[in-house]
């Protein structure tokens, strides 16, 4: 196992709450900590839709194949901060009884708001041409961007 200390946790705390901020997730309470993890996983997030709390947490260790690096904590960071970003509509999804088309429409384009405020803020200038990879999360990293 590859030992994630506390310099890699303060960066993956850092680079988490960016990426919370640069997505507007601001109508979340949350908090970031480092815990023992049963399955392997490097990172995970558990919330509660209902309260808009939720706990993003950074494993202790990481299994042998996978290197602690800068690029891998951000990656990580980034990714459970998009599972934090999807979970209205994935706890919709599972509603499905008591979910609407409308309550769906209305989440998607929530949704589609944030992704659009994101780019528009940290990547491209009204007068260029869209190039995607551009706004891959590893080039905006090298970038300097954020």
């Amino acid at each position: 196992m590859n030992k994630v200390n506390s310099e890699h946790f303060k960066f993956f705390k850092e680079r988490t709450e960016k990426w919370i901020d640069l997505f507007g997730l601001t109508d979340w309470e949350y908090r970031i900590v480092q815990a023992k993890d049963e399955d392997d996983y490097m990172a995970w997030v558990r919330y509660s839709v209902e309260i808009r709390k939720a706990t993003i947490c950074l494993a202790e260790e990481w299994p042998d194949d996978h290197e602690v690096t800068l690029d891998q904590l951000d990656q990580s960071a980034l990714h459970e901060v998009c599972e934090l970003l999807l979970a209205d509509i994935r706890y919709l999804a599972t509603e499905r009884y008591s979910t609407t088309e409308a309550q769906i429409h209305q989440e998607v384009h929530r949704i589609i708001a944030r992704i659009i405020n994101l780019v528009q803020k940290t990547m491209i200038p009204r007068n260029e041409e869209v190039n995607i990879e551009c706004i891959l999360p590893q080039n905006i990293l090298k970038k300097g961007v954020i």
